[in-house]
């Protein structure tokens, strides 16, 4: 990952979305796969990872 993501993550408290916390991720529960690739904020706010890139990559010019 990306180090400005991840200092944005950890500076916003963005939490991973588990996999199982989505309708089609109950339904593929049982392969174990727990990460979408989403955060979401404190406000239910959700990001994708490489939207996060684009947008602070943008911001760092």
């Amino acid at each position: 990952m990306d180090k400005m993501v991840a200092t944005y993550v950890r500076r916003n408290k963005l939490v991973p979305i588990q996999q199982h916390e989505t309708a089609e991720g109950r339904a593929n529960y049982d392969l174990k796969i727990t990460y979408t690739g989403y955060w979401k904020d404190e406000d239910g706010m959700r990001y994708h990872r490489q939207e996060l890139e684009k947008y602070l990559t943008r911001m760092a010019r």
